[in-house]
Protein backbone atom coordinates (compact mmCIF):
# COMPACT_ATOMS: atom_id res chain seq x y z
CA UNK A 1 0.00 0.00 0.00
CA UNK A 2 1.45 3.23 -0.91
CA UNK A 3 1.22 5.95 1.93
CA UNK A 4 0.94 9.60 1.53
CA UNK A 5 4.76 10.07 2.59
CA UNK A 6 5.26 7.50 -0.25
CA UNK A 7 3.41 9.54 -3.11
CA UNK A 8 5.36 12.56 -1.76
CA UNK A 9 8.59 11.41 -2.09
CA UNK A 10 7.74 9.99 -5.87
CA UNK A 11 6.29 13.62 -6.17
CA UNK A 12 9.43 15.39 -5.26
CA UNK A 13 11.08 12.73 -7.44
CA UNK A 14 9.52 13.46 -10.79
CA UNK A 15 10.14 17.37 -9.88
CA UNK A 16 13.65 16.79 -9.87
CA UNK A 17 13.10 15.10 -13.83
CA UNK A 18 11.38 17.99 -14.64
CA UNK A 19 13.89 20.39 -13.76
CA UNK A 20 15.81 21.92 -16.09
CA UNK A 21 19.40 23.37 -15.80
CA UNK A 22 19.98 27.20 -16.10
CA UNK A 23 21.97 28.32 -18.92
CA UNK A 24 25.51 27.49 -18.39
CA UNK A 25 28.71 28.79 -19.84
CA UNK A 26 31.16 26.93 -22.22
CA UNK A 27 32.08 23.46 -20.92
CA UNK A 28 35.22 22.93 -20.42
CA UNK A 29 35.88 19.02 -21.28
CA UNK A 30 38.43 18.53 -18.71
CA UNK A 31 36.23 20.03 -15.92
CA UNK A 32 33.65 17.89 -16.40
CA UNK A 33 35.18 14.34 -17.43
CA UNK A 34 34.79 11.64 -15.13
CA UNK A 35 35.71 7.42 -14.89
CA UNK A 36 32.87 5.55 -16.45
CA UNK A 37 31.32 3.01 -13.79
CA UNK A 38 32.69 -0.01 -13.62
CA UNK A 39 29.99 -2.90 -14.81
CA UNK A 40 28.48 -5.49 -12.29
CA UNK A 41 27.25 -8.24 -14.48
CA UNK A 42 23.82 -9.33 -13.28
CA UNK A 43 22.18 -13.21 -14.91
CA UNK A 44 18.73 -13.14 -15.81
CA UNK A 45 17.56 -15.07 -13.17
CA UNK A 46 18.65 -12.60 -10.58
CA UNK A 47 16.64 -9.79 -11.23
CA UNK A 48 13.41 -9.27 -8.80
CA UNK A 49 10.65 -7.56 -9.49
CA UNK A 50 8.29 -4.95 -7.79
CA UNK A 51 4.77 -4.69 -8.92
CA UNK A 52 3.49 -0.87 -7.48
CA UNK A 53 0.83 1.05 -8.77
CA UNK A 54 1.72 4.49 -9.03
CA UNK A 55 -0.60 7.26 -10.36
CA UNK A 56 2.12 9.47 -13.51
CA UNK A 57 1.19 12.32 -15.63
CA UNK A 58 2.67 10.18 -18.45
CA UNK A 59 2.40 13.07 -20.87
CA UNK A 60 3.74 15.75 -18.24
CA UNK A 61 6.81 13.62 -17.57
CA UNK A 62 7.59 12.68 -21.03
CA UNK A 63 7.43 16.95 -22.16
CA UNK A 64 10.27 17.52 -19.25
CA UNK A 65 12.04 14.72 -19.78
CA UNK A 66 12.11 15.61 -23.66
CA UNK A 67 13.27 19.00 -22.82
CA UNK A 68 16.03 17.60 -20.61
CA UNK A 69 17.27 15.48 -23.05
CA UNK A 70 17.45 18.41 -25.44
CA UNK A 71 19.26 20.61 -23.07
CA UNK A 72 21.60 17.70 -22.38
CA UNK A 73 22.14 17.57 -26.31
CA UNK A 74 22.86 21.09 -27.07
CA UNK A 75 25.64 20.90 -24.25
CA UNK A 76 27.30 18.09 -25.79
CA UNK A 77 26.85 19.97 -29.42
CA UNK A 78 28.59 23.06 -27.62
CA UNK A 79 30.86 21.21 -25.71
CA UNK A 80 32.03 19.21 -28.74
CA UNK A 81 32.73 22.56 -30.85
CA UNK A 82 34.86 23.98 -27.85
CA UNK A 83 36.66 19.81 -27.51
CA UNK A 84 37.76 20.39 -30.91
CA UNK A 85 38.59 24.01 -31.22
CA UNK A 86 40.63 24.30 -28.48
CA UNK A 87 42.73 21.29 -29.99
CA UNK A 88 43.28 23.56 -32.64
CA UNK A 89 40.87 21.67 -34.82
CA UNK A 90 38.63 24.88 -35.91
CA UNK A 91 37.83 23.04 -39.12
CA UNK A 92 36.70 20.18 -37.27
CA UNK A 93 34.71 21.78 -35.23
CA UNK A 94 32.57 24.02 -37.95
CA UNK A 95 31.63 20.67 -39.34
CA UNK A 96 30.09 19.31 -35.88
CA UNK A 97 26.71 18.49 -36.39
CA UNK A 98 23.56 18.13 -33.69
CA UNK A 99 21.72 15.37 -35.75
CA UNK A 100 18.87 14.97 -34.02
CA UNK A 101 17.98 18.70 -34.47
CA UNK A 102 18.72 18.86 -38.02
CA UNK A 103 17.33 15.45 -39.36
CA UNK A 104 15.10 13.98 -36.51
CA UNK A 105 15.49 11.35 -33.97
CA UNK A 106 15.94 7.50 -35.72
CA UNK A 107 19.76 7.94 -36.78
CA UNK A 108 20.94 5.64 -33.87
CA UNK A 109 22.92 8.43 -32.04
CA UNK A 110 22.57 12.63 -31.76
CA UNK A 111 25.46 14.15 -32.61
CA UNK A 112 28.07 13.81 -35.37
CA UNK A 113 31.41 15.01 -33.98
CA UNK A 114 34.72 13.87 -34.93
CA UNK A 115 37.87 11.80 -33.32
CA UNK A 116 40.62 14.54 -33.77
CA UNK A 117 43.42 11.37 -33.86
CA UNK A 118 42.01 10.25 -36.81
CA UNK A 119 39.90 12.77 -38.72
CA UNK A 120 36.89 9.98 -38.70
CA UNK A 121 33.36 10.95 -37.33
CA UNK A 122 32.53 10.10 -33.47
CA UNK A 123 28.73 9.44 -33.28
CA UNK A 124 27.77 10.41 -29.77
CA UNK A 125 24.31 9.55 -27.96
CA UNK A 126 23.76 11.84 -25.38
CA UNK A 127 21.95 10.61 -22.02
CA UNK A 128 21.12 13.13 -19.37
CA UNK A 129 19.80 12.82 -16.05
CA UNK A 130 19.93 15.88 -13.07
CA UNK A 131 20.07 12.54 -10.99
CA UNK A 132 23.86 11.15 -10.07
CA UNK A 133 26.35 9.09 -12.20
CA UNK A 134 24.75 5.57 -11.38
CA UNK A 135 20.96 6.55 -12.49
CA UNK A 136 19.67 3.65 -15.17
CA UNK A 137 18.96 5.30 -18.38
CA UNK A 138 16.35 4.00 -20.97
CA UNK A 139 18.12 3.54 -24.58
CA UNK A 140 15.95 1.85 -27.57
CA UNK A 141 17.01 -0.85 -29.52
CA UNK A 142 17.92 1.51 -32.58
CA UNK A 143 20.40 3.48 -30.56
CA UNK A 144 21.95 -0.15 -28.71
CA UNK A 145 22.14 -1.92 -32.89
CA UNK A 146 23.85 1.78 -34.01
CA UNK A 147 26.21 1.17 -30.86
CA UNK A 148 27.36 -2.80 -31.89
CA UNK A 149 27.27 -1.62 -36.01
CA UNK A 150 29.56 1.41 -35.74
CA UNK A 151 31.33 0.32 -32.78
CA UNK A 152 34.69 1.89 -33.34
CA UNK A 153 33.18 5.50 -34.21
CA UNK A 154 30.69 5.37 -31.31
CA UNK A 155 30.43 7.26 -28.04
CA UNK A 156 27.26 7.12 -25.21
CA UNK A 157 27.88 10.20 -23.58
CA UNK A 158 26.08 10.35 -19.96
CA UNK A 159 25.67 13.84 -18.23
CA UNK A 160 24.27 13.40 -14.68
CA UNK A 161 23.89 16.22 -11.87
CA UNK A 162 23.61 18.11 -15.14
CA UNK A 163 21.29 20.80 -13.33
CA UNK A 164 23.63 21.72 -10.37
CA UNK A 165 27.00 20.71 -11.42
CA UNK A 166 26.92 18.89 -14.98
CA UNK A 167 29.35 15.83 -15.02
CA UNK A 168 30.23 13.34 -17.50
CA UNK A 169 31.63 9.91 -18.54
CA UNK A 170 31.40 8.19 -21.58
CA UNK A 171 31.11 4.81 -22.83
CA UNK A 172 32.78 4.12 -26.17
CA UNK A 173 32.19 1.27 -28.25
CA UNK A 174 29.21 -1.30 -28.38
CA UNK A 175 27.00 -1.00 -25.37
CA UNK A 176 26.75 -4.55 -24.46
CA UNK A 177 30.51 -4.57 -23.39
CA UNK A 178 29.86 -1.41 -20.87
CA UNK A 179 26.22 -2.08 -19.48
CA UNK A 180 23.29 -4.40 -18.58
CA UNK A 181 21.01 -3.95 -21.04
CA UNK A 182 17.23 -5.04 -19.53
CA UNK A 183 14.44 -5.51 -21.61
CA UNK A 184 11.69 -2.99 -20.62
CA UNK A 185 9.00 -2.92 -23.57
CA UNK A 186 8.05 -5.44 -26.40
CA UNK A 187 6.65 -4.32 -29.43
CA UNK A 188 3.16 -6.92 -29.97
CA UNK A 189 2.49 -8.02 -33.57
CA UNK A 190 -0.06 -10.45 -35.25
CA UNK A 191 2.00 -11.61 -37.80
Amino acid sequence: MTTYSQIQLLEGAEQQIRDVPSEANEPEWNALIEAKPEIERREAGNIVREFVARHYNYAAREGHNRRLGERGEEFVFRLEKNRLASLGRIDLANEVEWTSKTHGDGAGYDIRSFNVMTDRELFIEVKTTNSGKYQPFMISDNEVAFSEEHAPQYALYRLFQFKDNPRLFNLEGDLHQHVNLLVREYTATFK
